[in-house]
């Protein structure tokens, strides 16, 4: 029994660790990377300025400056684990991890843009803050995605 569930769970993480994990994580990258026109890639420029403090300025309202603010997103986000995580792909994979590490930043860019321009489009002015933008308030004030029956006109959805 436990040597069948072994082979089991042996197959089973070989399907979704394999190929259609690349295929789903790079394409779904690469598909919103054109959903918003490449803008992480052609306005790399200005980024790298507005992080680099030339658009500061004294009178800005808030505590933290932009570095500030990339830095404690960036800490947030890639975290001790990514960072053992790239050291064993480079040292199992050699020059291929690394490559595949580059494929997956880019595209990746593309997904990060179109969920933070997403979470702060949602974002609402409350009384006792500027702003409230967490993923809970972000979930509550979204545009919800229609319902299936309504997208494709079926006779069945509610109007």
């Amino acid at each position: 029994m436990l040597a069948a569930l072994d082979r089991f769970l042996e197959t089973a993480v070989g399907y979704a660790w394999g190929m259609p994990l690349v295929v789903l994580l790079i394409g779904s990258g690469a598909f919103f990377c054109l959903y918003v026109r490449l803008r992480p890639l052609l306005h790399m420029g200005h980024a790298t300025a507005v992080t680099l403090g030339k658009y500061d300025s004294p009178d800005d309202p808030g505590h933290i400056s932009h570095f500030q603010a990339l830095s404690t997103a960036l800490a947030a986000t890639i975290g001790v684990g990514n960072i053992g995580g790239v050291a064993i792909a480079v040292t199992q994979g050699g020059a291929g991890a690394v490559f595949w590490m580059w494929v997956a930043a880019v595209v990746g860019m593309g997904t990060k843009f179109f969920s933070c321009t997403r979470r702060f489009a949602s974002c609402s002015c409350a009384p006792t803050s500027p702003w409230r933008c967490s993923a809970a308030s972000s979930a509550r004030h979204s545009p919800a995605p229609p319902r299936p029956a309504a997208r494709w006109g079926s006779a069945s959805s509610r109007r």
